[in-house]
Order: C-alpha cells, then sequence, then structure tokens
C-alpha cells in the first residue's frame, strides 16, 4: 500500500509541476538524469 501513496503523491507532483509523469519515470528508471530531481524544480519556483 505504501508503494501506491508513493506513486500517487509522484504522479500529483507531476501534474502539479506540468512535468509528464511517464517521462519522468522513465528518467529516473534509466540513470540518465536528463530532467532535474522534483525537489529541485519545486524549489526553483
Amino acid at each position: 500500500m505504501e508503494a501506491w501513496d508513493l506513486m500517487l503523491s509522484i504522479i500529483s507532483t507531476c501534474r502539479k509541476l506540468g512535468v509528464s509523469f511517464w517521462k519522468y519515470l522513465d528518467d529516473r528508471t534509466s540513470a540518465r538524469g536528463e530532467l532535474p530531481f522534483l525537489a529541485q524544480t519545486i524549489r526553483s519556483l
């Protein structure tokens, strides 16, 4: 259940920031690092 809550939180945060969840997830899981971490995006606002 905790993993589901985490995914919903990430989806919600991506939506609020205008970031594609699927692109973000792909970037994180592939370790390309092309997109900034969500925390960095939030701090820059």
